[in-house]
């Protein structure tokens, strides 16, 4: 339930903010007090969070560049979307959320590259944080009417004049991880269990008929449950995912999951998302967890 309602969770920009779109831009906090929505059977939803980080991003990049998302359009007059291509989630007080908390949601977002944006957004609680999500998105297009495999990436017709093709010297980094990951990730093979659903339009795909982002988490968390992986008693310490693909309404998506432990001695569960017939590689996801 939010607290302020007249807040509007848009970036912050100084009067020479679009000039400097690679500079970090602080959003508006939003203050919140928890009620049966935000919640799981584990205390705060994952899947709630990540739907509010990514309004909070997209609801950036509208400010960023001076429009409404339903007039983004490419080059070929297509609409353009922010898809998220690349999530990381750190955990520390979900399980600590309960019914009547009070809780803040600060944001911060920064353009990576001419397609790319990155957010960095913190959830406090009244004396500790809740949990830290960064988020990095790819504007992309379907070059089929309604046809998700037809997704490719997408540069804005009629760019602003502060569009840069130089990637921001400090994304230099995340951007070398996100792409050494989705090289090796063409390659990597999941041995071990193997779950499968199909996904419901109503529930699972968003109102660009794509099927939402974290529709992957709840799909993973419901896979671990039913391997004996994962209980509301566990803590998910950290999360992260890298999304390939997507699926069109009807197509099943398979789970491919392998369990060990890392040096800190915590369950590491490494996740493999395949589309269709297993044939399309939709995601790959990383978590450690406490059990």
């Amino acid at each position: 339930m939010w607290l302020d309602r007249n807040l509007s969770p848009v970036v912050d920009l100084p009067a020479a903010g679009r000039s400097d779109p690679m500079a970090l831009h602080q959003l508006a906090t939003i203050a919140l007090e928890v009620g049966m929505p935000e919640l799981c059977g584990a205390g705060l939803s994952e899947v709630w969070l990540q739907k509010a980080c990514g309004a909070q991003h997209w609801r950036g990049i509208e400010h960023l560049v001076g429009r409404p998302s339903q007039a983004w359009r490419d080059v070929g007059g297509r609409r353009i979307y922010a898809s998220f291509g690349w999530l990381r989630s750190l955990h520390t007080g979900l399980a600590t959320v309960g019914e009547g908390d009070r809780l803040s949601l600060g944001s911060e977002l920064c353009w990576r590259s001419r397609t790319q944006v990155m957010s960095r957004h913190r959830l406090l609680g009244a004396d500790q944080k809740v949990a830290t999500v960064e988020m990095l998105s790819v504007f992309i297009s379907r070059h089929i009417e309604g046809d998700n495999h037809s997704v490719r990436r997408a540069e804005f017709a009629n760019e602003p004049e502060w569009a840069s093709s130089q990637e921001a010297p400090q994304a230099k980094a995340l951007l070398l991880h996100v792409r050494s990951w989705r090289h090796s990730a063409a390659t990597r093979s999941v041995q071990g269990e193997r779950w499968s659903i199909t996904p419901c339009a109503r529930t699972d795909f968003n109102g660009a008929g794509l099927l939402y982002f974290p529709s992957f988490t709840a799909f993973a968390d419901r896979a671990m449950e039913s391997w004996g992986w994962l209980n509301p008693s566990h803590g998910v310490m950290s999360r992260e995912c890298l999304f390939l693909g997507n699926v069109r309404v009807g197509e099943t998506v398979t789970v491919l999951g392998s369990v060990g432990q890392d040096c800190d001695g915590l369950t590491q569960v490494e996740l493999r998302f395949l589309g269709g017939h297993g044939q399309r590689l939709l995601a790959e996801m990383r978590l450690r967890l406490v059990l």
